[in-house]
């Protein structure tokens, strides 16, 4: 237990004794008292008339039952916002088949990275009803630490590769945005996610799953991850076919950031009938730096960038749900086809 405080009595009785029996030995025998604690008395009482007295400071610390109590309130909130996390329900007002246009890996400042391919992708889904984005992360290089040296060699700064950002988050109707390993290495200084916020696009770290609900009552899953765990020297898109198979019964898994293609699929979704899909997609940056050359003798596996996901909820069998298209314009074409027919039909 602690030390009781001392109180103005028994230092008093100290210093009396003290003056009484002439010494502090002699005052503890009299009292019956160790010396040490008799001494330490006197001392205190001593201490305490001194010619000036420091007037006591308030705490700056915030009181612990009131810290306790913010620290119980945040954790409710916190465990509230990582459970109605886990699947993302977003209601889908425009009914008939939308598009999903997946963007790869952006890097927007590298002067490695395919701008018309980029910009094309861009004006397909400003141009192209119900063909929403969905970028899979790494929008920037973002070099950072000990690789901020890379700036030097980029042809733009910093603050520049921050604008594109803005321009690349503004400029496309987002149905989901990821941040990737590069835009983490902002840490809180990334924009980003709060500019997000504001102009309200469903943004996360690293993955996400949602749950599509269309008009008609039909459900489709996907699961958008910045990597999927799991490599193979025989399939590059192995951590998407481990996740799709291994991972929540999802109509769609889509990866980036290791800077291959492949697709995967059909995947039976457990006893449902329904089928599943593996999207691996590269990245814009397609002229290899020095992070991305090839083993000697190895062949590219960026093989494209971005894809289209057409998704009919109106489709009578598993074989029409999803389509993919790899050539992006080429899916743009099937989708305003595909609603135009729709909407005959309606």
């Amino acid at each position: 237990m602690p030390t009781p405080p001392l109180s103005e009595a028994m230092m008093q009785e100290a210093v009396e004794a003290v003056a009484k029996y002439g010494s502090v030995s002699a005052a503890a025998r009299a009292l019956n008292l160790p010396r040490g604690t008799l001494a330490s008395r006197y001392e205190r009482a001593k201490v305490a008339e001194e010619d000036f007295e420091v007037a006591p400071l308030p705490s700056p610390d915030v009181p612990v039952d009131d810290l306790i109590e913010r620290l119980t309130a945040d954790y409710a909130r916190k465990r509230e916002h990582a459970e109605r996390s886990r699947l993302v329900t977003v209601n889908i007002r425009r009914d008939g088949p939308i598009g999903l246009l997946v963007f790869g890996d952006p890097h927007l400042g590298s002067p490695h990275t395919n701008w018309p391919a980029l910009k094309r992708d861009v004006e397909l889904t400003q141009r192209t009803e119900a063909l929403y984005g969905t970028n899979i992360g790494d929008t920037g290089d973002n070099w950072s630490g000990k690789l901020a040296h890379l700036w030097a060699g980029m042809g733009v700064s910093h603050s520049q590769e921050k604008q594109l950002s803005e321009w690349f988050l503004r400029n496309v109707n987002w149905l989901l945005w990821l941040s990737g390993n590069h835009d983490a290495w902002s840490g809180s200084g990334d924009l980003l996610p709060w500019l997000s916020r504001q102009i309200g696009v469903l943004h996360s770290e690293w993955e996400q799953r949602i749950a599509l609900q269309f008009p008609n009552g039909r459900e489709v899953r996907i699961g958008c991850y910045h990597g999927a765990k799991g490599y193979s020297l025989f399939n590059p898109g192995h951590g998407v076919l481990r996740t799709a198979k291994l991972g929540p019964p999802d109509h769609l898994v889509c990866a980036g950031h290791t800077h291959v293609s492949w697709v995967q699929g059909p995947i039976g979704l457990d006893d449902t009938g329904e089928w599943g899909w593996g999207l691996q997609v590269g990245s814009y940056k397609d002229i290899a730096d020095m992070f991305g050359k090839r083993a000697r003798g190895e062949r590219e596996q960026n093989l494209f960038p971005s894809a289209v996901v057409i998704i009919d909820p109106y489709a009578t069998s598993p074989a029409g749900l999803i389509r993919i298209f790899l050539d992006t314009t080429e899916g743009a074409e099937y989708l305003n086809s595909l609603r135009r027919r729709w909407k005959k039909a309606a």
